[in-house]
Order: C-alpha cells, then structure tokens, then sequence
C-alpha cells in the first residue's frame, strides 16, 4: 500500500499530454500578418505560440491570431529579422480553440488580444463530429558510401500522425503517431545486421473532454510533452478544472518499449500535478505548473522529484521561461545519497525585443548526475556527481529591411579536471538579393570542447522556382582537431533540396547531399511524399 500510495502521490502536467506541435511553413506574408499553411484542421488554435525557423535558426517567436479550415495567421510587430515565404514554422498548443465564426484577418489589429470564452477546451473541435485530420508520409534513403568500408544502406520508412475528434458526438477523440522503418545494408557490421525493422508507435490513445465538464480522461500512449523526466507512458490521467484558471490532476502508468513497441511492466510511472494559467492584460499570458512525480523499477524506487515551472511571454517582445527539478531522496537512495533533497537540474531562457532593430537571448541550464535503479550499483569513484553549468547568450540585429545578423556565444563548464566547452557563432540573413527572390544565410560556428576544437561555415542559397516549388543549396565545411591524436580532420558538403506543394493534400520533397575529406566520401539521397488527411 505505501508503494501504492507513493506512486499515487506523483506527477504530471496533464493539459500537455495532447498538447500536439503541429509543423508547417509560411505561405505568403502581407505588410502586416504572416499567413501559415495549415489552420484548424492541423489542431491549430487561436493564441497559439508560433516559433518561425529558416535553415534550422530562430527568426521569431508570434502568436496565432486568426484560424481557418486550413490556414492561420500572425500579426508582425516589433521583429528584428523579417519573416520570409518558405520559412519552416512550428506551432505550440498554447491558446484555446475558437468558434469558425472569427474576425476576418483584414481585422486583425483589432482582434488579436481578445481574450477567448473559458467555456471551450483547449483541444475540443468546435462543431466538428467524426473529423479526421493528420499526416501520412513515406520516405525512402539511400546512401552510398565510397570509402573502403563501404557502409551503404537504404531505408524506406512510413510516418503516420491522425487524430479523429468528437467520435459521434461522444466528446471522446483518438489519436495516433507512429513510424515504422525498414533498413538494408550490404554487408554487417559489428553492430547491425544486414536487415533491421523498427517500428515505433509514439502515442495511441483516447481523450474524453467535454467542454461542458469540468473532468478531463485519457487513455492509451502518451506523452507528458511538458514536463522533463517522466517520457511516455502506458497508462491514464485525469485532469479537474478547479476555476477558469487553475486544474489538478494525476496520472499512472508504465515505461513503454519503443523500440518494437511492446507493453511491459518493468518500469511503472506516476505522478499527480496543479497547474495555472491566465492571461495578464491584453497581450500577456502566465503559466505555472508544480507537481510530484516518480518512477519505479518492480516496486523499487528509480527516481521520485518535485518539477517546477513557469511560462510568461509579452506578446513577441518578451519571452521568459523557468524550469526546476529537485530529487527526492528515500529508501536506498537516502542511504546511498545520505541527504533528502538534491537539486537536479535548473533552466532558464529569456528573448527580449526592444523593437524591431535589436533582440537579446540569454539561457541558462544546468545539470547534475544522479543514481538511479539502473546505476545504483556503479562506485562512487566512477560517478561524476558535479553539477555541470552551461551559458548561451545572443545578440540578433535587423540591419537593413532584407539584411540581419545575429552574433552569439556559449560556456558548458565541467566537473573538475575536465576541459570547459565553449562555442561561438555568427549568423548573416539576406532576403530578396538585389529583388532576385534569392534568399541567403552564410553562417560560422567555432567550437572548443574536451575532444575536440575546430570551426564549421556553412552558406544556404533558396528561392522559390514557381509558386509551388522551393529549392535551396548547401555548401558548408567541418574543419577540426582531434586532441587525442592531435589529428587534423577536413571535410565538406554539398546539399540540394527541392520542395514542392502538389495540391491540398499532396507535397514532395527530394534532397541530395554529398560529403567528401577525411574518412568521409559518401552520397545520400532521399525522396518523400506526404498526404495531408
């Protein structure tokens, strides 16, 4: 009964168990709005946090401020880099569903900080009976491997995300995620066979949300997507809106194997939780969660801790986020650790735009190892318990209304006798060269680590051919030092991408990249096609 009770009293923030990112891109942008290829039928809602990326580098943080069937909006305000068409867009599940009947987007400035009716769950379809939305998509990758070794391999692989909301009417929704793949080598290696299949299914599960109810049930796999530590997990939660902004709730289950997808009881999960959300003003949203969360190994303790956070943005000016875990030390752990409470981990990020000339980032995390089940019999001469400390700090400006550079640095220190990490980068963004419709990012990363220290340029050339067809190339480099051996490595690449819109539904891409230099002469290819249901 302890146990049972121990594993009872754990936690998790249930809101985020469906909270489903949804990725897309950008798909024309006006003097005043950017417009994303995909809306309500992806799971897009109103209020939702939208990070816009190009070449795998932040550009801006925005909110969505209008929703269609399949499109949505942002307003632009204050950006230090401009938004461009094409831009890669990953849209977070922060606002609440809305009504079909919203504010035309010519209308935006005067919409985009009215506060939603509470009524509505975050995640319940207004209206929509039996709708299914998602994703297939079907890649395949070769790779042809020219050095003596000869490691060549393809990999045909199906990627599924589906969800079905309001089955009949019953306020109960399904979803699915899951990836399976098929890998063909020409010959063995030390660690694969010949032919390898992995199959993964991420999340298959069932929610009941009624908006007019205060309960919120789930079942099935699923994932915690806030709260670091716990994974996913085979089992249930339930969450209980105590007022329109706070809720409790807890949740149980086992540590699923994703690797061939099977159920196993090994490893059981736990946790209960109290969150807190509301927004502050007309652009300004606070979160907060506190809970109490634990995994076992067969009855035995693995790791209990408390996690913390708290979540405030200000519009696109201001973005701060704080994050604590502290262990909770008890039976063998105590005896092994001879104290109660441990810090384990803290982390810190804030993005602060002045205006539309300069933004600043600073971060902040650190990390501290800890015993579990799995190492508890590794001597303590073996186990580095140092608390390791990292920096990241940057510095973004918009030069020109086509031209913005972003310079920045970072600091890992590690335990003692060990060489600090230190990294540095300097980034330059160039839109519509010369009113070609060429798009530029030249970029150079320096880096000088316990193994090794060497630099890595890179410059990104893209333009859209047609409306429905984006193309970009890639030519960078990897220069670096290996200091055990005091070996010199040289290598460089060529990557070329194709991407283009075949409908509605339909989109492909086809990506070639060859790698040439030191112990590297390999070509890969790959080609995807994507449905949209």
């Amino acid at each position: 009964m302890r146990r049972i009770a121990a594993l009872a009293m754990c936690l998790v923030l249930a809101g985020t168990l469906w909270a489903e990112d949804v990725r897309t891109t950008v798909k024309y942008v006006s003097a005043g709005a950017a417009y994303l290829d995909a809306g309500r039928a992806a799971g897009i809602a109103a209020g939702d946090s939208v990070e816009i990326v190009r070449i795998g580098e932040h550009v801006a943080f925005l909110s969505v401020t209008f929703v269609a069937d399949n499109s949505a909006s942002c307003a632009l305000s204050d950006l230090a880099v401009p938004v461009l068409v094409g831009d890669s867009v990953l849209v977070r599940a922060t606002g609440q569903a809305v009504e079909k009947e919203q504010t035309k987007p010519e209308n935006i400035a005067e919409t985009e900080d009215v506060e939603e009716p509470k009524s509505r769950a975050r995640n319940e379809p207004p209206g929509d009976i039996n709708r299914l939305t998602g994703r297939i998509g079907m890649d395949y990758l070769i790779q042809d491997d020219r050095e003596e070794f000869n490691y060549d391999y393809s990999e045909p692989s199906l990627s599924v995300r589906a969800s079905l909301s309001n089955i009949k009417n019953s306020h109960i929704s399904a979803a699915l995620r899951m990836r399976l793949r098929k890998t063909y080598r020409d010959r063995e290696s030390s660690s694969a066979t010949t032919t390898q299949t992995s199959q993964r299914i991420y999340e298959a599960a069932l929610r009941y949300a009624d908006p007019a109810s205060r309960m919120e049930l789930g079942v099935g796999r699923m994932i915690a997507r806030e709260l670091r530590g716990i994974g996913y997990i085979d089992g249930g939660f339930a969450r209980y809106r105590l007022s329109d902004v706070f809720s409790a709730g807890a949740f149980a289950g086992t540590e699923p194997d994703l690797e061939n997808t099977d159920f196993q009881t090994d490893v059981t999960k736990g946790g209960v939780f109290t969150a807190y959300e509301k927004p502050q003003g007309r652009r300004a949203r606070l979160s907060a969660t506190l809970s109490l969360a634990g995994t076992y190994h067969q009855g035995e303790v693995d790791r209990e801790f408390l996690y913390q956070q708290v979540n405030y943005s200000l519009g696109s000016r201001l973005r701060l986020f704080e994050s604590t875990e502290i262990n909770i030390y008890r039976d063998w752990l105590k005896e092994k650790q001879d104290k109660t409470l441990d810090l384990a981990s803290v982390l810190l990020n804030a993005r602060y735009a002045p205006g539309k000339v300069l933004a600043f980032s600073l971060g902040y995390d650190n990390r501290k190892s800890f015993y579990t089940y799995d190492s508890r019999s590794v001597p303590d001469s073996l186990f580095d318990d140092a608390l390791r400390q990292g920096w990241r700090g940057s510095v973004e400006a918009r030069l020109a209304r086509t031209l913005s550079t972003e310079v920045g640095g970072g600091l890992r220190t590690m335990s003692e006798g060990r060489r600090d990490t230190r990294t540095g980068w300097f980034l330059v963004r160039m839109s519509d060269i010369l009113s070609s419709g060429v798009h530029a990012n030249a970029r150079v990363r320096v880096y000088s680590g316990e193994y090794s220290e060497g630099a890595q340029p890179s410059i990104t050339l893209s333009r859209s051919i047609l409306r429905d067809l984006n193309a970009s190339a890639q030519a960078g480099a990897n220069n670096y030092t290996l200091r055990s051996a005091t070996e010199r490595i040289k290598q460089n690449w060529l990557r070329l991408t194709l991407d283009v819109s075949l409908g509605r539904h339909l989109s492909g891409n086809l990506d070639a990249e060859a790698a040439r230099g030191s112990n590297r002469n390999v070509n890969t290819f790959s080609l995807g096609l994507g449905y949209r249901l």
